[in-house]
């Protein structure tokens, strides 16, 4: 299983906030797994998609520099970790108790998105649990670590 820790604001797993955007393409290629674009196709700047179904994206601002990192989760093959919280793993629920134990967290459109702010975090959920027990909705899919600034 490949394990990626989220450090805000310098890194998140191989990448580093503020590194030029050729050296993140650099190291997003060399983790294992990586599916290079089909001959004659372009794929976004950053964007590394995997054998799993695992991608990330690592966003260049304006100057070529990485301005935030998003991982988006292929089941049981990625962890993607804050402070030993597995984001991908524990239920949403948990996950933000955990977190509003350590820092200010916003619940926003309506659920499917929970932000810590001063941890330059947001992460997100495809759907919503239906009643208490449902599955669905119950992981977050992604988590998006950004540069100081995007959350003001």
């Amino acid at each position: 299983m490949h394990e990626f820790v989220l450090n805000p604001p310098t890194s998140a797993g191989v990448i580093e906030i503020g590194m030029p955007i050729e050296d993140a393409e650099r190291r997003l290629r060399l983790v294992e797994g990586f599916v290079p674009p089909e001959p004659g196709t372009r794929r976004d700047r950053g964007f590394a998609y995997y054998e799993s179904g695992f991608s990330i994206t690592a966003a260049p601002d304006d100057s070529g520099r990485v301005s935030y990192v998003e991982f988006s989760k292929a089941f049981g093959v990625v962890a993607v970790l804050y402070d030993g919280i597995s984001i991908f793993d524990e239920p949403t629920e948990e996950i933000i108790r955990l977190l509003a134990t350590r820092t200010r967290v916003t619940i926003e459109d309506f659920g499917f998105t929970v932000v810590a702010p001063d941890l330059l975090l947001s992460l997100g959920r495809n759907s919503l649990p239906s009643f208490v027990g449902d599955p669905g909705g119950g992981h977050f899919d992604s988590v998006l670590m950004s540069a100081p600034g995007l959350y003001g």
